[in-house]
């Protein structure tokens, strides 16, 4: 009665008593014997409030409403931010270079891509959902089933003793681990990747605080790496291949933190006896998550082909009107434009190289003051670099630079082409740009005539030329090889 009292409606309690009343004193539930005009009526709680309920069970009540709004809104505040992130997702997926229809290209903010990973936002939001579903979950227990208060000689209170302190364990933990990760992200970059280690070196804080978010290191780093809306601060630099060799990110969150929030859901609901709404969504969120880790690692594990060989370079296109020539205005913006659609420059190589799109990926695009610089990644696979028997096979790096030799031309023109420049760009071959900046500005400090600027310094530039013919380095003379 203290219960129904503080916690239920005047107008509600009072009919609900006048039946029973009735139903005890003549033993029909209609109340047709002598009791059947007996009306309870709740005439005052203002003057002699202790006469029907004390003070303190009041508090107590009001309490307990309390956590349960709060445990409400905070179940309803999740949904509705991974509602928001779905929505970004299937709206990305629209902008990808206008697929469904075109949305304004807000100047320096978005740029136009046609490859932006619009599930990495839903993603993210489901990671979100996941990390708030346990946290809801975790309330639950300690503050609706009130576990401290529970005699602990019981089983069944023992039980959902454990689970509330297994439930606090495995979620602090995974998070501290994943944030000390996330601290440690640039280390885990190939060290031939100074685009990327750039990026986190200026976004440090928004990735940190996308980690601190979701609780998960690998979600926030697929989001940052996803090129969304044509963000800047969604073109981390890595390449799919590079991220995807990342992946021990995701075992961490399934071995410390899905798996055994299943186990303790499953305890919780022995426990209690039967199936909340907070631990219904909480375990459907944390067995999507381990059902989606497994099949991403498998996915992976059969991709990676020790047949397969990885080749990086770089691709500069620079302008030839004469040694000192600078991007105009508008090649500038045609530049900037049109670097975001990767998937169709990838396209355009391998048709030429005759190998699928995806043995062929784009890490950055930056716009130098001259051209463009573009760092790349290639999959060669062993078969490609047999030459039969008695013939030693060509290193994959060879084959791929013959490659772009044989196709010079038609190279410098896809990239005109795709562009809209003129025809006075040339694209070269480099397989490692930063070092040979670093050699001529040590080598050759007094000659400039042989150097090509770049944002990142002047490097040697080297021809693409058809197979079998000389390859002359520009600048001081220099004995020509074959190639």
């Amino acid at each position: 009665c203290k219960y129904l009292i503080a916690a239920y409606k005047k107008t509600k309690f009072e009919p609900f008593v006048t039946v029973e009343v009735r139903q005890y004193f003549d033993g029909t539930p209609n109340g047709t014997g002598a009791a059947e005009t007996a009306t309870f009526t709740v005439v005052s709680m203002d003057n002699q409030p202790s006469s029907l309920i004390s003070t303190t069970a009041i508090n107590e009540q009001t309490d307990l409403l309390a956590s349960i709004s709060a445990i409400d809104f905070w179940f309803y505040g999740s949904i509705g931010l991974t509602f928001v992130f779905f929505v970004l997702g299937l709206l990305a997926c629209c902008y990808n270079d206008g697929v469904c229809f075109k949305f304004p290209r807000m100047g320096r903010c978005c740029r136009t891509v046609d490859d932006g990973k619009f599930a990495a936002l839903i993603v993210f939001g489901l990671h979100i959902y996941d990390f708030t579903s346990d946290i809801n979950l975790c309330l639950e227990m300690w503050f609706t089933q009130s576990i401290l208060s529970m005699n602990s000689a019981d089983f069944h209170n023992l039980l959902l003793f454990i689970c509330g302190i297994g439930s606090i364990v495995f979620i602090v933990v995974p998070y501290v681990v994943n944030l000390w990760y996330a601290t440690k992200i640039k280390d885990m970059i190939p060290r031939d990747n100074e685009f990327a280690k750039s990026f986190f070196d200026n976004h440090s804080k928004a990735f940190s605080s996308l980690v601190v978010l979701t609780g998960g290191c690998y979600a926030s780093l697929s989001l940052v790496s996803s090129r969304c809306f044509g963000l800047t601060i969604f073109d981390s630099a890595l390449t799919p291949y590079e991220l995807r060799h990342m992946r021990t990110l995701r075992i961490i969150n399934l071995l410390f933190e899905n798996m055994p929030q299943i186990v303790i859901q499953l305890l919780y609901a022995i426990a209690i006896g039967k199936m909340s709404e907070a631990l219904i969504f909480a375990l459907i969120a944390s067995l999507l998550s381990v059902l989606s880790t497994v099949m991403a690692v498998l996915i992976d594990r059969d991709g990676s082909n020790k047949d397969t060989y990885v080749v990086k370079y770089y691709l500069v296109m620079t302008c030839r009107r004469n040694l000192e020539a600078r991007l105009s205005a508008d090649e500038r913006l045609k530049i900037n434009i049109n670097k975001g659609k990767r998937r169709q420059l990838t396209e355009g190589l391998a048709r030429l190289f005759g190998i699928p799109r995806k043995n062929i990926q784009i890490g950055a695009a930056i716009t130098a003051d001259d051209g463009l610089i573009m760092r790349m990644l290639q999959f060669v696979y062993h078969i490609s670099l047999d030459q039969g028997e008695g013939t030693k096979s060509p290193s994959a790096e060879v084959h791929v630079q013959t490659l772009y030799q044989a196709y010079s031309s038609q190279i410098s023109s896809l990239f005109s082409e795709h562009f809209g420049l003129s025809g006075d760009f040339a694209v070269e071959y480099q397989t490692d740009f930063i070092r040979n900046r670093l050699n001529d500005i040590v080598n050759t400090p007094q000659s400039t005539s042989n150097l090509v600027d770049t944002p990142l310094g002047r490097t040697t530039s080297v021809e693409m030329q058809t197979p079998g013919a000389k390859v002359t380095a520009c600048g001081p003379e220099s004995d020509s090889e074959d190639m």
